[in-house]
């Protein structure tokens, strides 16, 4: 302060907040930003100013004019009131704490540099001109140096209030603690000066408020992942990368709107799960489908089209040839022997005769209509489709066109056999679920697929993903996007190994809309991210089991009624969704003499064998047996 002279005293700030047009006078640097300088200023301004905080303000008070003797000359900057308004009196405080000399200076260490006004010249290190600015100059070497070059100011940052920063004036190779980029910084930055904190100054100058084109409300500037966000792992809104729960991001409190602070100051909204053109993956299925009925259709064409190209890799036709022996010629009463029901002739029903009472059974969600003996799926009113009146067996076209032999695209390296399971149930390698519909073995027996999980294509589009999705032969140490469960070994698995995105088989084949009792006004929508949802500062919680819902999964929402599921409770019978329920079952006659019904379990029962609680919905109700490791439930007929 000796080389100042104002006619006031100037007061120390040290956490000034600088206002629009506030500049140093010394290096005339804009004040103006989301640090807090350590400034002096003229105690004849209005020092009650808001952007000043009183615990933050000390007095000091300059002493008459001194003048530093420097060889033959004096130094000085006088500061008069008709040069500056005393109001608008701003000094940095490395500024006017300026040594006058300086020696063993880093860059120049051979000889002392001295302060000097009014330089013409630029400097040696920067570049920058000098004219009408404080600078170091070295009289003998006629070097010049700016301020910025030589000292480091002092400031302060509210996401780091614990610690004092200094501001270094040139590019620097590190990991920004805001923004976790260690890319080579265009600028300058902010180091503290006691812990490892150091942040770029364009993240250190980020506006506290910022309007998001792509986002309806102002974002929140937050140092950290606030606090109710820490219970789940959270994702950006904009690129959908993991968001770290110590780096700096944007937020909506509203809308759970979580960004990172690159990618909110982008111009572009540029992000990792946009949507490819529909050309692009013309020929790959694109999911999800509207609803589970355009699901069960799916399936079949998936079977169907199974079934083509093992006929069409084998030079046959599509008739039933392979598979079965054709007893009529008429087209409205074919009749076929199929291998999977040897004891009967098949006859083939149109949608007339689909309405006969005694042809319908119960589905598996509890309604009553057919469903086929082969998928396990509805069969339409306008399908065509074989039945054994009798038995009440049922089979599609094309699901009776099933070839006792054909190449799955699960395993190309090998033939996989249609077969039927003599216990009626046999658990799916590919989903995990009990079938009691066809199912496809490798030829050592090792490996069983339901028709419908042996007929999955190869490779899918799936909106929540911008790559295409292959099938994977494991999914050991995987973790399904969708339910964030663990892919077991040998579990049909669609993934994306660049991204390390992996869905479940049945996780990918999820409807985007499903009516559920619970809200027949409205259809739930599948929410593959929070994007859609606005308005929801609260967490969401499943109606049914009445946790709370991690944001980073699917779910189904509605969003009149503020209703939520996870995947795997919007349904808790799908597991069972490939059981035909309602048809008669012989069993051993020492267990009971009478045929028992399949049956959806939906009440307390209890075993007649060994009296314990039936807890399984896959039941038959009356004797307990022990049939794939699951306890099945008999009910009588009688």
């Amino acid at each position: 302060m000796a080389f100042i002279e104002h006619r006031h005293p100037l007061i120390l700030n040290e956490k000034y907040y600088g206002a629009e047009g506030d500049v140093c006078y010394i290096c005339k640097d804009a004040l103006h930003s989301r640090l807090m300088h350590s400034i002096y200023r003229c105690c004849n301004s209005n020092i009650s100013d808001s952007s000043s905080s009183g615990d933050d303000i000390k007095p000091f008070f300059s002493s008459q004019m001194v003048k530093k003797s420097l060889g033959n000359t004096e130094f000085c900057v006088r500061i008069t009131e008709n040069e500056i308004d005393c109001s608008k009196l701003f000094i940095h405080r490395s500024c006017a704490e300026l040594a006058l000399t300086i020696s063993n200076y880093h860059m120049h260490p051979h000889h002392t540099i001295f302060l000097k006004s009014e330089m013409r010249a630029s400097c040696n290190i920067c570049s920058q001109g000098l004219t009408g600015l404080l600078g170091y100059t070295c009289r003998e070497c006629w070097y010049y140096f700016c301020v910025k070059c030589v000292t480091s100011p002092r400031v302060h940052h509210p996401g780091h209030n614990q610690h004092e920063l200094t501001l270094v004036q040139h590019p620097a190779s590190f990991r920004c603690y805001a923004c976790q980029d260690d890319l080579y910084p265009p600028s300058s930055s902010c180091q503290c000066t006691i812990c490892p904190f150091w942040i770029h100054l364009k993240c250190a100058q980020l506006p506290s408020l910022l309007k998001y084109k792509f986002h309806r409300h102002p974002l929140l500037l937050s140092y950290s992942l606030p606090q109710q966000y820490l219970r789940f792992r959270h994702y950006c809104s904009i690129c959908h990368a993991t968001l770290s729960p110590t780096q700096w991001l944007y937020h909506c409190a509203n809308c759970r709107f979580l960004a990172h602070i690159s990618c909110a100051t982008s111009t572009t909204k540029t992000s990792q799960r946009l949507s490819s053109s529909d050309d692009e993956y013309k020929n790959l299925v694109h999911l999800p489908m509207p609803d589970e009925t355009s699901v069960n259709l799916l399936r079949q064409l998936f079977i169907e089209k199974m079934i083509s190209n093992h006929n069409a890799s084998n030079d046959t036709d599509s008739s039933f040839a392979s598979s079965s022996s054709i007893k009529g010629a008429a087209r409205e009463n074919v009749l076929i022997n199929h291998w999977s029901h040897e004891h009967h002739t098949l006859v083939m029903i149109n949608k007339h005769d689909a309405a006969d009472d005694h042809l319908i059974v119960r589905d598996n969600n509890g309604d009553n209509s057919i469903v086929c003996d082969g998928c396990t799926k509805p069969i339409y009113a306008t399908e065509v489709s074989y039945a054994c009146h009798l038995c009440k067996y049922f089979l599609h076209r094309y699901c009776a066109k099933m070839p006792k032999q054909l190449q799955s695209t699960r395993y190309q390296d090998g033939l996989m056999l249609p077969d039927i399971s003599s216990y009626f149930f046999f658990i799916c390698n590919g989903c995990k679920f009990p079938s009691s519909g066809m199912r496809m073995m490798t030829e050592k027996g090792d490996f069983q697929l339901d028709i419908g999980c042996a007929s999955l294509p190869r490779s899918i589009k799936h909106e929540a993903h911008h790559h295409p999705l292959t099938q994977h032969e494991s999914g050991l140490n995987k973790e399904c996007t969708a339910c964030l469960r663990d892919i077991d070994d040998y579990e049909i698995v669609f993934g994306c190994d660049k991204c390390r995105f992996y869905l479940h088989g049945r996780c990918a084949l999820k409807p985007y809309k499903i009516i559920h009792r619970w809200d027949r006004d409205h259809p739930l929508s599948l929410n593959l991210n929070l994007d859609n949802i606005e308005d929801h500062p609260h967490d969401f919680n499943c109606e049914y089991c009445s946790e709370d819902i991690d944001p980073s999964a699917w779910f189904y929402h509605c969003r009149y009624c503020d209703i939520s599921f996870h995947i795997h409770c919007i349904d808790l019978f799908y597991r069972y969704s490939h059981i035909k329920f309602g048809i008669s079952v012989d069993i051993d006659h020492q267990l009971h003499e009478h045929s028992l019904t399949v049956v959806l379990n939906e009440r307390k029962r209890c075993c007649g064998i060994c009296h314990r609680q039936l807890c399984n919905p896959l039941s038959y109700a009356a004797p307990v047996l022990e049939l794939s490791s699951r306890p099945v439930q008999y009910i009588t007929d009688s």
